[in-house]
């Protein structure tokens, strides 16, 4: 199993989202809270509930750095909360008329957690994966770099 900490790109647009509209539910109006709810669960039907739990915990780290728990309050947590959920339940319903029982077994379930115990993908462990990548890299900086010099001469 190939464990890769860097963030997704599928997931990034929408951890921006939630982030800038907790930001402005905060500063300028709380209906922004909403939009923040709602960029989670479509995050959640991209890339599974890491686009829930990251946000949780950079949001709840505010909260607890600032000790400002009357913003639990304000950010409106159960409506929220059902409108994180309502964009995975949404399509898990197009899965279940295609697909039966499995589809929304595969799309909540396998698709999170299954790749730490079902073996799914042939995925091998390769160290010597990024060098010749980083080769050919260093080989395009260099040609950048003799560029340059030419050009300045």
């Amino acid at each position: 199993m190939v464990v890769d900490p860097k963030i997704d790109v599928y997931l990034t647009p929408y951890l921006i989202l939630v982030h800038t509209f907790y930001y402005l539910g905060f500063k300028r109006n709380q209906n922004y809270y909403y939009l923040m709810y709602f960029a989670m669960g479509l995050g959640f039907i991209t890339k599974g509930p890491i686009a829930m739990v990251i946000p949780s915990i950079s949001i709840g780290g505010d909260i607890l750095f600032r000790r400002d728990w009357r913003r639990l309050l304000e950010m409106k947590l159960f409506p929220g909360v059902l409108l994180a959920i309502l964009p995975p339940l949404l399509w898990s319903i197009p899965l279940y008329l295609e697909f039966q029982t499995y589809g929304p077994y595969f799309f909540l379930w396998i698709q999170s957690f299954g790749r730490f115990y079902v073996k799914m993908y042939n995925q091998k462990f390769n160290p010597l994966f990024f060098i010749p990548i980083f080769l050919g890299l260093s080989e395009f900086l260099y040609f950048h770099f003799l560029g340059l010099y030419l050009i300045e001469l």
